[in-house]
C-alpha cells in the first residue's frame, strides 16, 4: 500500500506532515507565502487541548496502575489516552490488559473497537461495538467509531445513520467532517458541502482540505486542485494533486481509507466512477381513467347488476308464441334506467326470474302488453 498523508483529520495530518506551520496551512483567501506564519485555527487548537488532557490522563493512569496493575478503570483510561494521541498500540495493550481483568465490561469492549478501527482493522472493530452493545456498554462511547468503521467497510449508509445520532448526542466538528465524507462518498456533493460550510465560513483548514477530497472524489477535479493550490505550500500541492485526480476511481470503502489514513491501493485502478445523481421524488402515478361502458373491479368477485325495474301492471296471461317477441324501444328505456354506477354501452341482459314468482308487465306502445318469457 502506498501511502500518502491526505487525511480530514488535523491530529494525524499534524503528525505525518511534520511541524504545524507546516500543516495543510491556511484557507482559500490567504496566500500560501502567509499560511505560513498564520497561528492555528479553531480546530487546530481544540485538537491540541485534546492532546494536552490525554497526556494529562494518560500520567495519572500510568500512577493508578503502578499502585495496582489490575485496576480496570486505570488500564480504559490509560487505553482511551493513548487513541486520543494515536499511539494505537500502546492503547491496545492497555485495554488488553483491562479486558482481562474484567472480561464483562462493555466499556472495554467499546475502547477495544475503537483502537482497532484506528488500526485500520474495521471488521474486528465492528465485533468489539458488538458485544459491547450485548453488555449494556452506552451507544454513545462508540457511534462515532462505529460509523468510521461502516465507512471503511463501504456501509455508507449505516455510518450515516451512527453519525447522525452521534451528533444528535454530541455534535462537535471532527464529527461533522466524518458525516460530510461519508456523504460525499455517497455522491451528496451539496450535503456535504452544506455541512462544512459553518467551518468553512471559519477558515478552518480540516473543512477546506475535506471539500477539495469530496469535490475530487466526485469528478470536479478542477475546483478540487485550485482549492488545493490556494491553501497548501506549492511543493506538497504538487505532491497531493496526483492523488487527489485518483479519488473518482476508487470505490467507496478506498475512498474512506484514503480520505482518513491517506492510503491508497497498489496496482491497477478501476474507471472513473460516474457521479451520483440524486433522484427526485416522482409524484405517483394516477389513476388511469375508468373506460366507459365497463364497472370497476371490486376483489374477486363481481357485483350482481342491478336493472330498474318498472312497476308491474296486471294484464291476461299471453300465450307463450310471444316469447320470441323483441322488447321495444320503451322496454330498452326501462332497463337502461339511471343507476350509481356508469351505464352500460350495449344494453344488458335480462336477468333471470325464478319459476315461481311472475315476471313483469313491460308496455309496449305497439302491442298491448309483452311478457317475457319465462
Amino acid at each position: 500500500m502506498r501511502q500518502v498523508k491526505l487525511t480530514a483529520k488535523p491530529a494525524r495530518a499534524r503528525h505525518c506532515v511534520g511541524p504545524l506551520g507546516a500543516l495543510l496551512l491556511g484557507a482559500a483567501a490567504l496566500s500560501p507565502a502567509h499560511a505560513q506564519v498564520t497561528p492555528p485555527d479553531a480546530a487546530t487548537k481544540a485538537a491540541m487541548e485534546r492532546r494536552t488532557a490525554a497526556r494529562a490522563l494518560l500520567s495519572s493512569s500510568l500512577a493508578r496502575i503502578a499502585s495496582n496493575n489490575s485496576d480496570t478503570q486505570a488500564l480504559l483510561d490509560a487505553g482511551r489516552a493513548s487513541i486520543e494521541l494515536e499511539d494505537y498500540r500502546a492503547a491496545l495493550g492497555f485495554l488488553v490488559r483491562a479486558e482481562q481483568a474484567n472480561p464483562r465490561d462493555g466499556a472495554v469492549k467499546a475502547a477495544l473497537g475503537s483502537a482497532m478501527v484506528h488500526m485500520e482493522n474495521p471488521t474486528r472493530a465492528l465485533d468489539y461495538f458488538g458485544e459491547a452493545q450485548l453488555m449494556g456498554a452506552p451507544e454513545r462511547l462508540f457511534l462515532a467509531d462505529r460509523g468510521l468503521a461502516r465507512d471503511l467497510l463501504g456501509q455508507q449508509d449505516a455510518a450515516q445513520r451512527d453519525y447522525q445520532l452521534a451528533l444528535s448526542i454530541s455534535p462537535n466538528d471532527e464529527l461533522t467532517r466524518r458525516y460530510a465524507l461519508s456523504l460525499g462518498i455517497s455522491g451528496e456533493t451539496d450535503r456535504a458541502i452544506q455541512l462544512l460550510t459553518p467551518q468553512l465560513r471559519m477558515q478552518d483548514r480540516g473543512a477546506w482540505r475535506l471539500r477539495a477530497m469530496i469535490l475530487a472524489m466526485n469528478g470536479r477535479e478542477k475546483e478540487a486542485t485550485d482549492i488545493v493550490s490556494a491553501t497548501m505550500p506549492p511543493a506538497m500541492a504538487q505532491n497531493i494533486t496526483p492523488y487527489l485526480l485518483q479519488m473518482d476511481r476508487l470505490n467507496p470503502a478506498q475512498q474512506a481509507a484514503a480520505a482518513h489514513f491517506g492510503r491508497f491501493p497498489n496496482g491497477q485502478l478501476g474507471p472513473k466512477r460516474k457521479p451520483v445523481q440524486v433522484a427526485a421524488a416522482a409524484p405517483p402515478p394516477s389513476p388511469p381513467p375508468a373506460a366507459v361502458g365497463k364497472r370497476p373491479a371490486t376483489g374477486d368477485k363481481r357485483r350482481p347488476i342491478t336493472l330498474a325495474t318498472p312497476t308491474p301492471v296486471t294484464v291476461a296471461r299471453r300465450p307463450d308464441t310471444m316469447s320470441a317477441a323483441k322488447p321495444s324501444s320503451a322496454a330498452a328505456g326501462a332497463a337502461a334506467a339511471p343507476t350509481p354506477r356508469p351505464a352500460a354501452a350495449a344494453p344488458s341482459p335480462t336477468p333471470a326470474v325464478s319459476g315461481s314468482a311472475e315476471a313483469p308487465v313491460l308496455q309496449s306502445s305497439f302491442r298491448p302488453s309483452i311478457r317475457p318469457a319465462l
